[in-house]
């Protein structure tokens, strides 16, 4: 069984966009947005989430890019191969003509690893569709400073759910089950 973490509706988003089975979410909607979040906060919460999804699963997914990139590194030295996270399955993709579209602390921490390109913070969009809000505003005010010829990496799984509304071609992350 994959155990999937998430600070809201993201890994609910990625589990259906795969079409996966036989699968947990957590989705830690009391402390989302996790992109707001301390890394000794998401270091310890990421490690008492996976103690528990570590009963029911043998494998663990962090859905979050910014639990991916910050705790992720920590956490193979505990679980080595028993976890994975989204952000490796997304940056191959990275290049000259892409946005990557996140929340603010994923993009500083992505720059601190030392990521080259072009990067756009989508927060209050991220907020709007884990509240169900409206966000046809956002995505037109984000598309309006995007080049036209450039791709969207969806840095973010909530922006999954949202996939068809952008004009702009769209990268998703590729996960074999």
């Amino acid at each position: 069984m994959l155990g999937i973490i998430d600070s809201g509706k993201g890994g609910v988003y990625f589990a259906e966009e795969f079409k996966l089975n036989n699968y947990i979410v957590i989705s830690d909607n009391e402390y989302f947005p996790y992109g707001t979040k301390s890394k000794t906060f998401l270091i310890l919460r990421t490690i008492y989430l996976c103690e528990y999804l570590f009963e029911f699963c043998d494998k663990i997914l962090l859905a979050c890019n910014t639990l991916s990139i910050v705790a992720l590194p920590f956490l193979k030295t505990k679980y080595k191969d028993k976890i994975e996270g989204v952000i490796d399955l997304l940056l191959p993709y990275s290049n000259m003509n892409t946005f990557f579209l996140g929340t603010t602390n994923t993009i500083k921490y992505l720059k601190e690893i030392h990521y080259e390109f072009a990067c756009l913070q989508c927060d209050e969009l991220i907020k709007k569709i884990q509240e169900n809000d409206k966000v046809e505003e956002c995505i037109k005010l984000l598309e309006n400073s995007i080049p036209k010829d450039f791709s969207l990496l969806l840095g973010c799984t909530h922006l999954i759910g949202i996939k068809d509304k952008f004009n702009h071609k769209v990268i998703l992350p590729k996960y074999e089950k």
